[in-house]
C-alpha cells in the first residue's frame, strides 16, 4: 500500500456464539477493521482465525457441535448445549457427513481390496 490508496474505514462488530462456559451462554463482540480502496470503491472486511467467513459461530462451536453429533446425541439437547439453532445444527451434520463420504469411498475400497486379497490368498493355500 505504497500509494495510500487502501484507508482504514471504521470497524464492524459481530456477536459470535462461542461454547457455553459453565452453564452460561457466551459470546465475543469481535469488532473487525474495515477497508477501503480508493481505486476500486470497494469495502471488505479484515478475517479472523475464531470465526470462518460471512460467519457468527465459532469454530470451537462448529467442532463441539460435530463432536456431540458423533456421540449420537439428541439434536435438541446439542441445540441446549451450544446455543445454537437445530437447523444450523442439521446443516453443520450435513456439511461435514459430505465432506466425509469421500473418505468413506476410499475406506471401502481399501477394505474391498483387503477381501479380495484375504479371498484370493485363501484360494492359494487351499491349492
Amino acid at each position: 500500500n505504497e500509494t495510500f490508496s487502501i484507508i482504514k474505514n471504521g470497524t464492524q462488530t459481530s456477536r459470535i456464539t462461542l461454547p457455553l462456559i459453565g452453564r452460561h451462554r457466551t459470546f465475543l463482540l469481535l469488532k473487525k477493521q474495515r477497508f477501503f480502496c480508493k481505486n476500486c470503491s470497494c469495502i471488505f472486511i479484515a478475517e479472523s482465525a475464531i470465526v470462518d467467513r460471512h460467519c457468527f459461530i465459532s469454530k470451537q462451536t462448529k467442532s463441539l457441535v460435530t463432536m456431540k453429533a458423533a456421540e449420537a446425541q439428541s439434536l435438541t439437547l446439542i441445540a441446549q448445549d451450544t446455543s445454537v439453532s437445530i437447523s444450523t445444527i442439521q446443516r453443520f451434520i450435513h456439511q461435514y457427513s459430505s465432506a466425509l463420504t469421500g473418505y468413506q469411498k476410499t475406506f471401502r475400497l481399501m477394505n474391498l481390496n483387503t477381501q479380495k486379497d484375504v479371498w484370493h490368498s485363501n484360494i492359494l493355500m487351499q491349492k
